[in-house]
């Protein structure tokens, strides 16, 4: 008497709904170019570095002379340059450095934890490599 003996299982494979899920995260916050978090994404991590109160810089870089490239050269050439671009200075910036593309040629890094000016002079020296 009031013993359980059967009951009913109902299992759904919500992989696909999940795959779906990640893929609009992606889109949303990352540019699919270069996989660098994309304008939205950053405000948020500056956000979160505001909060928590610590000290960072925040450089803005702006290629020049990017849109004869793109006429010149074609957009594939200046799509592989951005994407180049993007590895480069994910390579030589700390793990805690962001880099965001915010648009067309223009990208921002964010620097946590730079206290004084010689950590930032050497990252702008190393940045300005990549260009070279």
């Amino acid at each position: 008497k009031n013993h359980l003996i059967n009951y009913i299982c109902v299992f759904e494979d919500i992989s696909v709904r999940k795959a779906h899920e990640e893929k609009l995260q992606r889109m949303a916050f990352y540019d699919p170019l270069t996989n660098l978090p994309n304008r939205t994404h950053l405000i948020s991590l500056l956000e979160q570095h505001i909060e928590m109160e610590q000290p960072f810089a925040t450089l803005f870089l702006d290629i020049d002379h990017f849109k004869h490239i793109n006429d010149s050269m074609g957009h594939f050439c200046g799509d592989q340059l951005l994407s180049k671009l993007a590895v480069r200075l994910q390579d030589i910036l700390h793990l805690n450095a962001h880099v965001a593309r915010i648009g067309g040629d223009e990208f921002v890094i964010v620097l946590p934890d730079i206290d004084g000016d010689s950590p930032l002079l050497e990252t702008l020296s190393s940045i300005l490599g990549v260009f070279r």
